[in-house]
């Protein structure tokens, strides 16, 4: 079975501009903000989310995020996406940012959406709708809305599901392990050359 994404969702929406007629930067309240550079291999970083100052929550909800959403860059050279797990729950998005909620009647899951956008064949697909001629992204709301996506059945969702998960966890290790050997490599060669000095 494939549906449109626009059939599965509950909505699909572009983050708040920060600038000019926004409720942004006004009032007393504070709230955290993703934006693209917060979207890292599959998860979302929120340990360094920058916040903005508002009036009152309400005039920010339609940007707030739930546990379950599937972010993506709306503009930008580099196509990042991720899923939202919990702690995120008064955090909203910027307007580089997109966002899908599904239905809850939705026959495919979160987790299998987000690893079919990422998967080659979800590349394509965004590519195809994406409003730039140029290699810089520019998606809209109604743009993924037309992306055909494939429902497996619920077994393989979760499979899919957990597939995704350790493949984006082993990434991640991966990465931290080499960035932990060129830390241990550069501090090395510091002590050699400071030793070359005596």
């Amino acid at each position: 079975m494939k549906a449109k994404l626009k059939d599965l969702a509950e909505t699909i929406f572009i983050g708040m501009s920060l600038s000019g007629r926004s409720p942004a930067g006004t009032g007393r309240q504070t709230v955290r903000v993703v934006n693209i550079k917060d979207l890292a291999i599959g998860r979302m970083e929120g340990d360094n989310l920058n916040t903005v100052n508002i009036e009152a929550l309400y005039k920010v909800d339609r940007y707030r995020l739930y546990e379950g959403d599937i972010l993506m860059t709306a503009r930008g050279t580099v196509f990042r996406s991720a899923l939202v797990g919990s702690g995120f729950g008064h955090c909203i998005i910027s307007s580089g940012v997109l966002a899908i909620r599904l239905s809850k009647k939705s026959p495919l899951s979160s987790a299998a959406l987000y690893a079919f956008l990422e998967s080659p064949e979800g590349i394509r697909a965004i590519q195809a709708v994406t409003r730039s001629a140029t290699s810089q992204l520019t998606l809209t709301p109604s743009d993924i809305g037309e992306i055909i996506v494939p429902v497996p059945s619920l077994e393989v969702q979760e499979k899919i599901a957990i597939l995704k998960d350790l493949s984006n966890r082993h990434y991640r290790a991966t990465l931290q392990a080499a960035e932990m050997r060129r830390a241990i490599t550069d501090e090395i060669i510091n002590e050699m050359f400071g030793n070359a000095n005596n």
